[in-house]
């Protein structure tokens, strides 16, 4: 994976694509480590929050505070978060503006956050709030939305498995699921 500290909108991100973040504080460390151990103690970057993009400015993700749309701007200045994006692979303006709409819809809806559903995820428990979302659940539920729209088939994982069993870990793992440059996808 290629980091880029100053990442161009149009050519590193776009609406549809998915942010990954990880960041220096009190959850981040024990979220790398509860789903990514070999990776967070050997020092490697692990995903410990998500979010979709939908539009060069404004990321939608679920916070404490519930599911809202937040501006990208800060994020690039902060040095205590790291940021990459991903593009799923296969990613078409429909597909793309479906993600958009429903988290959107999800946002001025006042959609809560997942408590319940973010704790139960790493234990394997079957505890999710079907009218609350965490960031990776909101993530998978998002590119389930768009697979109709998409020029790739989902990797079978994430059109199997249910949405609040996913880690943005796991989502920035998963093989088959990301895809090049719009230019590349085309060769």
């Amino acid at each position: 994976m290629l980091l880029n500290l100053c990442p161009r909108p149009g050519r590193d991100f776009g609406p549809g694509w998915v942010m990954f973040s990880t960041r220096r504080g009190l959850l981040a460390g024990p979220i790398a480590a509860i789903t990514a151990a070999g990776r967070y103690f050997a020092g490697r970057l692990v995903a410990t929050h998500c979010g979709l993009v939908l539009d060069h400015q404004h990321v939608a993700e679920a916070l404490a505070s519930g599911f809202g749309v937040s501006p990208l701007g800060p994020l690039f200045i902060d040095r205590d978060v790291m940021i990459w994006f991903r593009r799923p692979a296969g990613l078409t303006p429909a597909a793309a503006q479906a993600m958009v709409d429903q988290a959107r819809a999800w946002a001025a809806s006042g959609v809560a956050y997942d408590f319940v559903g973010c704790a139960a995820e790493p234990l394997a428990l079957d505890l999710d709030s079907p009218r609350a979302l965490f960031c990776s659940e909101a993530v998978a539920t998002l590119l389930r939305l768009a697979a109709p729209h998409l020029t790739r088939p989902l990797p079978v994982d994430l059109a199997t498995r249910p949405p609040e069993k996913w880690n943005p870990h796991e989502l920035d793992s998963l093989d088959g699921l990301w895809g090049e440059s719009e230019e590349e996808e085309k060769k």
